[in-house]
């Protein structure tokens, strides 16, 4: 998916960003919620940056469609 792959690779390097720029420890991420969480994009990225589990993410999400969309990548939730 187009917008998934833009949201990822956008939260990756704002990711990279924080982290140069020491805003962010990552050590010291223990869970994140995503609100209007979309097509998953940054979602997968913040897992694979941070080396999330996935009962460390919690995405909200309140367009049917997407939430629908987001269980088949996310099918712990």
């Amino acid at each position: 998916h187009s917008l998934q792959r833009f949201g990822y690779r956008y939260a990756w390097r704002l990711l990279e960003t924080i982290v140069a720029n020491d805003w962010l420890k990552p050590n010291q991420i223990r869970n994140v919620c995503d609100f209007g969480a979309g097509t998953g994009g940054p979602a997968l990225a913040l897992r694979d940056f941070l080396g999330l589990m996935p009962r460390q993410l919690y995405l909200l999400e309140s367009n049917q469609t997407q939430a629908a969309f987001l269980r088949q990548i996310f099918p712990y939730g």
